[in-house]
């Protein structure tokens, strides 16, 4: 029975992760599970970081990446919410260009 509820506990600890905004000096967290999607995990982000709607309509110049369970960064979206929530480790809002800068190569990959 002890061993259960430290599962249960463990379980619920992972669904809390790290939000870092780059230049920021301290980074938030978030429960994915209060979200039914990546709508709503923006929107999150968007109000949490004073982004005044401009993160949720694109205009901000910023975009929401994660480090997935490999150590890879990778753009949110391109994976359905529930393998995104299996995967990610933690997030990370960054400028576009800085995203560019580190990927040079190709605008739309997923890897960074």
């Amino acid at each position: 029975m002890v061993e259960l509820i430290a599962q249960a506990n463990l379980v619920k600890i992972s669904t809390l992760f790290q939000v870092l905004k780059y230049g920021a000096p301290v980074g938030r967290s978030v429960d994915l599970t209060r979200f039914d999607g990546y709508g709503e995990l923006i929107s999150e982000l968007d109000q949490m970081f004073d982004f005044k709607g401009s993160l949720i309509d694109g205009s901000s110049g910023w975009q929401v990446t994660y480090m997935d369970d490999e150590g890879d960064m990778m753009l949110i979206g391109d994976y359905l919410w529930h393998e995104f929530q299996s995967m990610v480790q933690k997030l990370f809002i960054c400028p576009k260009e800085e995203i560019d800068r580190l990927n040079p190569g190709s605008p739309n990959a997923t890897s960074l």
